[in-house]
């Protein structure tokens, strides 16, 4: 999953994830990830992945996996990565436990994308936060974006070196001003009045990771259909309103 260097491999945290209770974990953050474009389209994955591209399914399976790492679990506050470097940190590399540690800690955000050398780096504009644009250095995204593109990603930092994780999702013009709005009506919409302190709006986001998914896989459909997906209302033809993801879990 890593973009940073392949050395960063993840494959035993995924296997890991597939005993109790993350596996179940996973399936409930694939459905919100999911769930409301499926609700709003009246389409199953299937069928969404028959529209926009089966290769795109790594992406998104990406994105909730990513966002399960960065989740804790009540009433200990158990984190999948913490509970998998305690269990068998012991068979891992330095290098692959720093990543992990570092991607729990992430969240994801809007981009604008800058000063883009092919296969070396670019710079990143964070278009939700008031914080100052990063250099991530970066191989293969750097290939395809351009200049001014929109994405959606996780800014990694190991050792104070910046990197993106795997889940990237690029954003067209629309979309991105979907986001923007959309989270502005959340933070609007949250408890006391003014804008948000830079760890309150951290925490907005990390709690909001299924909202990118959705608001991408909705104009994603809506430019493989146009004029056959409803602009942003579920199947009764109402408003499609994103709210903050209740995390942590409780333990069953």
């Amino acid at each position: 999953m890593s973009r940073l260097k392949s050395a960063h491999d993840l494959s035993g945290l995924m296997k890991y994830m597939g005993r109790a209770p993350w596996d179940e974990m996973m399936d409930e953050m694939l459905f919100a990830h999911l769930g409301p474009a499926c609700e709003a389209t009246d389409l199953e994955p299937d069928d969404i992945f028959d529209v926009i591209g089966d290769h795109w399914q790594g992406q998104l399976w990406g994105c909730a996996f990513e966002d399960l790492l960065t989740q804790e679990l009540e009433p200990e506050g158990l984190n999948l990565v913490d509970d998998y470097l305690k269990r068998r940190g012991w068979n891992e590399k330095a290098p692959n436990k720093a990543y992990m540690r570092a991607l729990r800690d992430t969240v994801m955000s809007l981009y604008e994308v800058s000063e883009v050398i092919p296969g070396h780096s670019m710079t990143l504009r964070d278009l939700l936060r008031d914080i100052a644009p990063v250099t991530v250095r970066e191989h293969s995204a750097t290939q395809t974006l351009v200049n001014w593109d929109k994405i959606a990603a996780r800014v990694v930092d190991v050792n104070g070196r910046h990197g993106i994780s795997g889940a990237l999702l690029p954003f067209s013009a629309d979309g991105a001003g979907r986001v923007i709005e959309a989270f502005s009506q959340l933070e609007n919409d949250g408890p006391g009045t003014g804008r948000l302190s830079p760890s309150e709006r951290d925490g907005l986001l990390k709690a909001s990771g299924p909202i990118f998914t959705n608001i991408w896989l909705l104009d994603s459909l809506g430019k493989a259909m146009p004029g056959s997906v409803p602009e942003m209302v579920n199947a009764d033809g109402d408003d499609l309103v994103f709210h903050r993801i209740v995390f942590p879990w409780r333990r069953a």
